[in-house]
């Protein structure tokens, strides 16, 4: 996952989108001394500013490669494997909403949700969950939870939905399915939208 990103790089992603010094920092809430630090290639830049630089021109489409490369983001899918599937998902959460903040989409989370919940409340990632009707073993606060009627829920696999991306988890398989997508993402986000609007509000909880 790519952390740093250098001043030749960040230059000419900005003359691919066509953007200007003060649009980069309008658009990443930098101040414009800090972007022309970067491109001067001093040293002493923030990992929280490069990091809301990332941020920003992934959230245009913009990829880097290594510490030369830089190239327009085409959709792509990602297998995560093992023990260790769901840490490195929610690695790639954080480092995705993480000190910008944003919202985070679940159904049928797991009950591993709980060893995130100081992290997703430091970070000021909100998020909202659809569960089974009747399941009160709430994790979260109870105004983040919508019921799905038992005829219609499907245990056994969880979706995540975040700016940009969609992760199935398959439990029993120890496999997540990340898709870089934004048109995924606006697809799913739109289903979860519609189910959250027609799902039962959690009672005598």
């Amino acid at each position: 996952m790519q952390t740093l990103i250098t001043g030749k790089q960040c230059r000419a992603a900005r003359a691919m989108l066509g953007w200007t010094i003060d649009d980069l920092a309008e658009n990443s809430g930098l101040a414009r001394s800090v972007i022309l630090r970067l491109e001067k290639e001093e040293t002493n830049i923030r990992h929280t500013s490069l990091s809301a630089l990332l941020k920003t021109f992934s959230k245009a489409n913009i990829d880097f490669i290594g510490h030369h490369g830089v190239s327009e983001k085409r959709d792509s899918v990602e297998l995560l494997r093992g023990e260790n599937a769901l840490e490195k998902l929610w690695e790639n959460i954080f480092f995705t909403l993480g000190d910008t903040g944003g919202e985070i989409l679940i159904s049928n989370a797991n009950k591993n949700l709980a060893a995130y919940r100081d992290n997703l409340k430091a970070n000021n990632i909100t998020k909202r969950l659809l569960s089974c009707e009747g399941d009160t073993n709430f994790i979260m606060p109870k105004e983040c939870y919508r019921w799905l009627p038992k005829e219609v829920f499907a245990a056994g696999n969880s979706t995540y939905i975040y700016d940009g991306k969609v992760a199935y988890q398959l439990w029993n398989e120890q496999i997540i399915i990340l898709i870089h997508s934004n048109d995924a993402f606006a697809a799913e986000k739109k289903r979860f939208e519609y189910m959250w609007e027609t799902a039962l509000i959690p009672s005598n909880v």
